[in-house]
C-alpha cells in the first residue's frame, strides 16, 4: 500500500510548505483556529456551497468564479450543457446500492435547500439527507487533512468506504463528473483557497476516483483497502495496470432507471447565490483544467 499511501498524504498536505495540511491551513486563515467545531464550519461552508451555490457572506468578494451549484439539472462543463446531477439527489432514478440492488432514494428529504442556507445539513438527523451531507463533512475533513475529525465536536466518517460499491448504478460520465469537481473547486476558491492550492486535491482525488476497474486503495487512509473507482461510464479511463471483472467495473453502460411514478429531474434545483463564472473564463478553465477534467468524486451519493 505504499502507493496509497503517498497519495493520500499528498492529498491532505496540498496546501502545505511545512507539515499543514489543507484543512487547517484554511481553518485557521479564516477561522483563527484548527478547534474541530471551527473545522466542521469549514467543510460545512465549502460543502454545502458547492451543492447550492454561494450563500454566506464569508465569501471573498474578489473571488474569480463561484459555484452555480451542483443542485442542478442545467450544468455546464468544458461545453457540455444541461448536465444535471439533480436526478442523483431527488430519488427520481433507481441509482442508490442498497445492498446490491438499485433502488431509489430521496436525498432531499430533510428540508432541501433551506437548512444548507442556514448552514446545516438538514432540518432533521433522521433523513438520507442528513445522513448523506453529515458524511460528506467528515469525509471530505478526512481526505483533506483536518487534525481534529473524530474530536471536539467533529464526528469521524462512519459511511462506506468503497466509492465504487456506492457508485456502481450511476453509469457516471466524465462531464458528470467533471462539473462536480468545478463546483467543489469554485466553491473552495470562493472562500479564497488559491489554485495552487485546490489543484493537487483535484489531481489526488482524479487518481483515486477517476478511472474504471482500479485496484483497491485505502480511502481514507485509516480505512481497509477497498475499490474506489467512481466515473464507470463506457468512455472513462481504465486505471493503469487493472483487469475489468464484473466486480469492479460498473454497470458497462446501462444508464440507471427512472424510479416507478417519477420522471426526469427538470429546472435549476440549485437556489443558493451563485453565478456562473462566465465573466472569469480563463480563470475558471484554468482551475478546471488544474484539476483535470473529468476527476471526480460524485457527492451526490457519498452515503
Amino acid at each position: 500500500m505504499k502507493f496509497t499511501a503517498i497519495t493520500v498524504g499528498a492529498l491532505a498536505g496540498a496546501a502545505a510548505v511545512s507539515a499543514e495540511s489543507f484543512c487547517d491551513k484554511y481553518s485557521t486563515a479564516l477561522f483563527n483556529s484548527t478547534d474541530g467545531a471551527q473545522q466542521l464550519t469549514l467543510l460545512t461552508l465549502v460543502v454545502n456551497s458547492a451543492l447550492i451555490g454561494n450563500y454566506s457572506n464569508a465569501t471573498s468578494a474578489n473571488a474569480p468564479v463561484k459555484p452555480t451549484g451542483i443542485l442542478t439539472a442545467n450544468g455546464t462543463f468544458n461545453g457540455v450543457n444541461n448536465i444535471n446531477l439533480l436526478k442523483y439527489f431527488d430519488g427520481s432514478l433507481l441509482s442508490t446500492n442498497r445492498n446490491g440492488k438499485a433502488v431509489s432514494l430521496n436525498f432531499l428529504d430533510g428540508g432541501g435547500a433551506t437548512p444548507l442556507k442556514q448552514n446545516k445539513a438538514a432540518n432533521d438527523t433522521k433523513s438520507n439527507q442528513h445522513m448523506l451531507i453529515t458524511h460528506l463533512y467528515s469525509y471530505f475533513g478526512s481526505l483533506l487533512g483536518c487534525s481534529s475529525v473524530g474530536k471536539n465536536g467533529f464526528p469521524a466518517y462512519a459511511g462506506s468506504t468503497s466509492q465504487y460499491d456506492v457508485h456502481r448504478f450511476m453509469n457516471l460520465n466524465s462531464a458528470e463528473l467533471g462539473y462536480f469537481i468545478q463546483e467543489v473547486a469554485y466553491s473552495a476558491v470562493s472562500f479564497g483557497v488559491s489554485m495552487e492550492d485546490i489543484a493537487p486535491v483535484g489531481q489526488a482525488l482524479g487518481t483515486f476516483f477517476n478511472n474504471k476497474c482500479g485496484a483497491p486503495l485505502a480511502v481514507p487512509s485509516s480505512a481497509s483497502p477497498a475499490v474506489q473507482s467512481v466515473c464507470l461510464d463506457p468512455t472513462c479511463p481504465v486505471a493503469g495496470n487493472s483487469t475489468c471483472t464484473a466486480s469492479n467495473s460498473g454497470t458497462n453502460g446501462t444508464d440507471p432507471a427512472a424510479a416507478p411514478g417519477s420522471s426526469s429531474s427538470s429546472g435549476s434545483g440549485a437556489s443558493g447565490s451563485g453565478t456562473t463564472a462566465s465573466s472569469a473564463g480563463k480563470v475558471a478553465s484554468g482551475v478546471a483544467g488544474a484539476l483535470i477534467a473529468g476527476a471526480a468524486l460524485a457527492i451526490a451519493t457519498l452515503i
